[in-house]
């Protein structure tokens, strides 16, 4: 018998174990399958190369099961997210103003629950893509507003299901900023940065903004030319899109 989100994380108070339940979550040893990632640094050939790594959460999974999975975490975030920002923010009286805007598209229907949950606006952000992406890199996007709108004094709320290197975060806060709208916070089921925790610092150090997370656990991510994994690489042993039905399979078989 299939046991709800509720209970998964009832017996290990751990949000990670509804992931590693429904099989939403990849967890490899030293010598398992590498999977790419969406942030990209610019190599020593002058390229923009993706990270990799050998943990992925598949979000996508649980949003397949709204009514269980996908409710219990909103209701669990909306929650932590009114607590902490009431601390700064008078919700109720500010309660119009506030949008939530997901990210592309992993943001999409975790923004929507929580849109229900906290009873705010909610928009969607996409990507137009400029280049398609070839074999160690993701497509080359830009980020746009055009299925909603956003307006002039609008509060928003950026939200994600994972956090990595806040590069589309920052993306996304110039685009919804150059609206006149203003960024107050970033809402994410995991944030897994090497160095982001509660506060994410961008304009110069001029600003911060807090970074509300469900779970707050580093994950390490790799250079493709780091000794840890270039032999892996060279060996082809990665997986650049392991969302993909039949990658995200081998990947949860390598584990058994």
């Amino acid at each position: 018998m299939r046991k709800s989100a509720k209970e998964i994380y009832s017996q290990q108070r751990d949000y990670f174990d509804i992931a590693r339940a429904r099989q939403a979550l990849y967890e490899q040893s030293k010598d398992g399958w590498l999977v790419g990632y969406a942030g990209k640094y610019l190599g020593a050939d002058g390229k923009e190369h993706a990270y990799v790594g050998r943990t992925y959460l598949n979000f996508a999974i649980l949003e397949e099961c709204p009514s269980d999975d996908l409710d219990f975490i909103g209701e669990v975030l909306a929650k932590k997210a009114k607590e902490e920002l009431e601390e700064t923010l008078p919700w109720d009286r500010l309660s119009l103003n506030i949008v939530l805007c997901g990210a592309p598209i992993g943001g999409y229907c975790l923004s929507t629950i929580l849109g229900q949950k906290l009873g705010c606006r909610t928009i969607k952000a996409e990507k137009k893509v400029l280049v398609v992406g070839t074999k160690g890199l993701r497509d080359e996007t830009k980020l746009i507003l055009d299925r909603h709108e956003l307006h002039e004094g609008d509060l928003v709320i950026i939200v994600e299901d994972v956090c990595n290197n806040f590069s589309t975060t920052q993306k996304l806060i110039e685009l919804i900023e150059s609206y006149g709208a203003i960024v107050i916070a970033i809402v994410c089921f995991l944030n897994r940065s090497p160095d982001i925790d509660e506060w994410y610092t961008f304009d110069n150090g001029k600003r911060s903004i807090p970074v509300i997370a469900l779970v707050r656990k580093k994950i390490k991510e790799y250079h493709q030319d780091d000794p840890e994994v270039a032999e892996q690489i060279a060996r082809g042993e990665v997986y650049w899109k392991p969302k993909r039905k039949e990658q995200w399979a081998a990947l949860m078989a390598s584990m058994k």
